[in-house]
């Protein structure tokens, strides 16, 4: 199918923002390579020409079937033709223009993002999400029985997660999807259908069969209006893309038997409950290719878009472990996690190339742990995964990915300070010379602060410093004689250090 836009398309998405009115002999599946406003050129049939009535009038017999959408018309109208005018005459003709070029260029990015979805690894609701927003439509696939298996963000799917009280209409829509009889032999027709009149709105599928056996539909809702054919085009534009993913999905959601013991085995593992006699534990590990001494990562994975969307997770899962062979990620108590086996990746594997893409690609974050020997290491790095996305969050929340080794020093600082402040653990000195400095406009707190981060080298110090060296020993002297410092001490060089590093200097 050519996925061209067409004059009803452009119609039913303006309509959103300017009531149009059609003509008598309006013909909207006319594809349109462009848009134009009226001139000295030949007319085409397959430009869309924007124009004010007194324009129109002057070139009415060369525009002939031409696409046209009309302002500034008379009240009461009844053109004839292949056009459409705005109710509204204070309409300018050059705002139209302006907003229908936009409309073209946010089709032609959303008929990129179908295309590029076939070659990405995002999860269908990704694609639910954003065609429902560009169509401005409820999009949803459900299974035989109508349960919502993915969903983009509708009202229906948001009272459900927030148990906020149902409208009349999401309870209207949910009672005919699971009562009514008549709609069985809908489940073998193919190509986008309507539903009679099943609520205020209009309702289309698109059914999704493997071979002959049906395995669910695509269904969208919007509101009724008079160019509803062009939104039915841009869902049978869709639904071919979320059928083919919907299928990869079928094909990969079930896990194998060996899988299946391994996940039950990692997630008592990750839960901390005692461990299977060791046969039985070697025994699962080497069903499934997987040694009890291998290299092991555990990553933390947050999908914000779909919280509380448990089977869109279950999908999620699914895909990602499809994506990294050497990967199983599963839900427990609330998290995704996913443990990763270095050992078993296969040598032309580059997972820290496609990792970073996976994550952009579904607007997910992920917190990931150290790499570490010996499976009977699960827990600890599920830990450290978890307090990577904490503090990555709270340091770095643009990143898509924070890695533990990187907050090492944060998780450190947070559990010195958890029961005592830092003004409570801090070296005495500190408070001293913060005091000097105040009552005498001196700088002897920087000064030894840089002493401190320079390892103790007045030379390296004095350099970040930009003083002279002589400058900076006199100022040492005078730090030593106030607070009576040995800095020949090691253990108190390294008071100091982890002084300067818990304080929160910025805040004196």
């Amino acid at each position: 199918m050519e996925r061209e836009i067409t004059f009803d398309i452009v119609c039913c998405k303006l309509n959103e923002l300017y009531q149009l009115i059609p003509g008598r002999g309006f013909t909207g599946g006319s594809r349109l390579k462009n848009i134009s406003l009226p001139g000295e050129i030949p007319f085409r049939r397959d430009f869309l020409y924007i124009l004010d009535y007194q324009t129109f009038q002057k070139y009415q017999k060369r525009l002939g079937r031409c696409p046209l959408i009309l302002t500034n018309c008379p009240e009461h109208l009844e053109a004839e033709g292949n056009l459409v005018h705005t109710a509204d005459p204070s309409i300018a003709a050059g705002k139209l223009f302006r907003e229908t070029a936009a409309l073209f260029a946010n089709f032609y990015e959303w008929r990129e993002s179908l295309h590029d979805f076939d070659q990405s690894s995002r999860t269908i609701s990704s694609l639910l999400e954003k065609s429902a927003v560009f169509m401005n439509a409820n999009l949803t696939v459900t299974d035989p029985e109508y349960r919502s298996a993915l969903a983009s963000r509708t009202e229906w799917w948001n009272s459900r997660q927030t148990g906020e009280k149902e409208s009349d209409n999401i309870r209207e829509l949910k009672s005919i999807l699971n009562t009514q009889p008549e709609f069985a032999e809908s489940f073998h027709t193919r190509g986008v259908q309507p539903y009679p009149n099943p609520y205020s709105g209009l309702m289309y599928y698109y059914n999704i069969f493997h071979e002959k056996e049906y395995l669910a539909r695509i269904v969208a809702t919007f509101p009724e209006q008079p160019f509803f054919q062009g939104m039915v085009r841009l869902f049978s534009y869709l639904a071919p893309f979320v059928e083919r993913a919907y299928l990869r999905y079928h094909q990969n959601r079930n896990p194998l038997p060996d899988k299946t013991r391994l996940l039950n085995l990692l997630k008592t593992l990750l839960e901390g409950k005692p461990l299977p006699d060791s046969l039985t534990l070697l025994d699962t590990l080497d069903h499934f290719g997987w040694q009890a001494q291998n290299c092991y990562q555990v990553i933390q994975l947050a999908l914000d878009e779909y919280e509380g969307n448990t089977i869109s997770r279950g999908y999620f899962c699914a895909q990602f472990s499809q994506t990294f062979p050497s990967c199983i990620a599963f839900q427990l108590d609330g998290r995704i996690l996913a443990v990763r086996n270095l050992s078993a990746e296969p040598p032309d594997t580059n997972f820290d190339r496609d990792f970073p893409c996976f994550l952009r690609d579904n607007l997910c974050r992920a917190g990931v742990s150290r790499q570490a020997a010996g499976i009977h290491r699960l827990r600890e790095l599920s830990l450290e995964a978890r307090d990577a996305m904490t503090f990555g969050r709270q340091k770095n929340s643009t990143f898509w990915c924070w890695h533990f080794s990187d907050y090492t020093l944060d998780y450190l600082k947070a559990h010195i300070v958890r029961q005592y402040s830092a003004d409570q653990l801090e070296h005495p000195a500190l408070a001293l010379l913060r005091e000097y400095d105040r009552q005498n406009r001196s700088s002897l707190y920087p000064t030894l602060e840089m002493y401190a981060r320079q390892r103790f080298s007045a030379s390296a110090a004095a350099a970040a410093l930009y003083i002279h060296r002589s400058t900076f020993l006199h100022r040492l002297d005078r730090i030593q004689t106030l607070a009576k410092l040995d800095f020949t001490d090691e253990k108190l060089r390294l008071w100091l250090t982890l002084s300067f590093f818990i304080s929160a200097s910025e805040n004196h």
